[in-house]
């Protein structure tokens, strides 16, 4: 680790002389890939508040601004606290979050004197990749990506990179932004942010989970497990610490889902309540035709006792809590909104209504987004939407557009030889997406998430150059969508595309007698989907 500045407070206490300080030693990776501080000129302020956002203060890290020249740079005089308090450090470049580091348990008193060790690290994006439920031959698995939102580089392909993680089927950041839990099939790891690499051994799951999650404060890892039978079941590991350290050395605990099957989960702010909500990973909510039962969310305590269950009124794609209040928030798609859930009495109440499938949604700094299947038909665009959590029934929306993505049915036809026309293509739009993972960074400036979207048509009528045609297909792509969220720029990475339906018989176009009719037929391109999407910091 490549040691820094650091930040110094005094502590005051009013009305008498009794004077501390509390000192935050900054430390950040070697790798300059890796260090949110590499180019220190950069760096405009520190910003350091409680985890609960009360600021403790602001330095200045500007040349010229005051900062010392031994390294130190000053916040000023602070109130004692009455408790140890989690604290986070954030470095900033103007509005643009540079790297953070997360404390725990920061004791602020009068005249005592107190260091704290603060090592930085990037808010990045991790996607891996998992085999499609669909079949196609050449189906495969891809690299890990990971994404430097500021830089716009895939750190796993820069040149001179450290990062060695080739494979990822599910994980999760820990609060401290220091590692990635790693699933890879039934193999659970650690990868640690700063070094770039894996930790030594693994411990082999029974199955393969379909998600992973961490607790705050790095209290627990529980693997989400998929069906055996019609039970699901979590898998918990207790010492986060420990596991870093040594994998393979977990004491896992394993806990039965009679009759449920886990579909994503999320934890309360103090990490001592799971909502798990139920339904499985096997059900696309948005494709047209689908039966969906009512799903549960069921509440557990690390110690894996189910504490609570709570009935939804209909099915729910998604939930979240936000990580300040501990309000509970689901993307109901039953009920075609976005609403926050009192656990007591199991009541939903309106954030945004008159969706249509919303599939994903997190929270991040007192706002929701949400993605859903709106579309504006006449840019083949679906929408994700933004809302204030506090707003309750009816805040000031905001709706981002992106672009949706598009199949072309080859129609039978010969390119010009000298290669400036080509075949022609037939484009079709999907008819629902289904934003299966989604995560956010910590700043709220970028959203990726992983996407299912289905072109489906079953004797659809149309005309082609004079001719009567018939489309009938059933085709899925997956995808990963890239928002930024200050611009609403949007980019998208098709990452296959399987047809399920219509591979020989597509299109079918009817000639005048007494030709044939001209029969086309839909290819499947194979690929993997992106999964295990995880933003340091952010949800």
């Amino acid at each position: 680790m490549r040691w820094l500045r650091c930040l110094v407070a005094a502590l005051t206490v009013a009305g008498c002389g009794d004077r501390g300080s509390v000192t935050f030693d900054l430390t950040a990776p070697q790798s300059p890939l890796f260090n949110p501080v590499a180019q220190p000129e950069l760096v405009t302020e520190y910003d350091i508040r409680t985890a609960s956002g009360t600021v403790i203060g602001i330095a200045s890290a500007v040349q010229g601004s005051g900062s010392s020249t031994n390294g130190l740079l000053p916040l000023g005089a602070l109130m004692p606290a009455g408790a140890p308090e989690d604290v986070f450090v954030t470095a900033l470049s103007g509005g643009n979050l540079l790297g953070e580091a997360r404390i725990k348990d920061v004791a602020i008193k009068a005249g005592k004197k107190a260091t704290y060790e603060a090592p930085l690290r990037k808010p990045l994006v991790f996607v891996g990749s998992a085999m499609p439920a669909e079949t196609a031959s050449g189906n495969h698995t891809t690299a890990v990506q990971i994404l430097d939102p500021l830089s716009s580089m895939d750190l796993a392909k820069a040149p001179g990179t450290p990062a060695s993680l080739p494979a990822m089927t599910a994980g999760a950041t820990t609060w401290d932004g220091q590692n990635v839990i790693v699933a890879q099939d039934r193999a659970l790891t650690a990868f640690d942010t700063g070094t770039g690499k894996l930790a030594a051994g693994t411990l082999t799951l029974a199955v393969a989970p379909t998600r992973v999650v961490v607790a705050p404060r790095d209290q627990a890892i529980v693997a989400l497990n998929p069906a055996s039978g019609s039970d699901g079941s979590l898998t918990i590991i207790s010492d986060v610490a420990g596991f870093v350290g040594s994998p393979g050395s977990a004491n896992p605990k394993v806990v039965s889902m009679p009759g449920q099957v886990a579909r994503t989960a999320a934890f309360s702010p103090d990490g001592s309540r799971l909502y798990v909500l139920t339904g499985g990973m096997g059900v696309d909510p948005c494709e047209p035709g689908v039966t969906l039962p009512n799903n549960n969310i069921e509440v557990y305590g690390l110690d894996g006792s189910m504490t609570g269950q709570i009935a939804l009124e209909g099915f729910a794609a998604d939930v979240t809590v936000d990580p300040q209040s501990g309000t509970i928030v689901i993307a109901d798609v039953a009920g075609k909104q976005v609403a926050t859930l009192d656990p007591a009495a199991g009541a939903t109440t309106k954030l945004l209504g008159n969706l249509t499938c919303p599939s994903a949604v997190r929270v991040v700094n007192g706002t929701v987004y949400a993605v859903t299947s709106d579309r504006d038909m006449t840019m083949n665009a679906f929408t994700l939407q933004r809302v204030p959590l506090r707003s309750t029934g009816g805040g000031a929306a905001a709706a981002t557009l992106f672009s949706g993505p598009n199949y072309n049915i080859p129609i039978d036809s010969t390119p010009s030889t000298n290669g400036d026309i080509g075949m022609a293509l037939l484009p079709v739009r999907p008819v629902s997406i289904d934003a299966y993972e989604l995560a956010v960074t910590p700043d709220g400036n970028r959203a990726e998430f992983a996407t299912r979207a289905v072109y489906n048509e079953s004797g659809t009528k149309f005309v082609f150059s004079g001719e009567n045609c018939t489309a009938n297909f059933n085709i899925v792509e997956y995808g990963l969508f890239a928002v930024d969220l200050r611009t609403g720029n949007a980019a998208y990475e098709s990452r296959s595309q399987l047809v399920t339906k219509g591979a020989t018989n597509c299109v079918d176009c009817q000639l005048p007698s007494p030709f044939p009719d001209q029969v086309v037929g839909c290819q499947s391109t194979s690929g993997d989907k992106p999964a295990g999407l995880a933003a340091t910091f952010g949800q």
